[in-house]
């Protein structure tokens, strides 16, 4: 997080479009976890690191 500020240093709001893009990246993340994730309700960890 500190070398995107310091990247975007220039710009007057270079903390809020760091946060911004890191909240975009983590959103992303979100989606992808729901639609590509695996249902881990009620099944073991063993059961869970066998699944492709």
């Amino acid at each position: 997080m500190p070398y995107i500020i310091v990247s975007f240093k220039p710009l007057p709001y270079a903390a809020l479009i760091a946060f911004t893009l890191m909240a975009v990246i983590m959103i992303i993340g979100a989606i992808a976890g729901v639609l590509i994730g695996v249902e881990g309700k009620g099944r073991s960890l063993e059961e869970l690191s066998t699944y492709r």
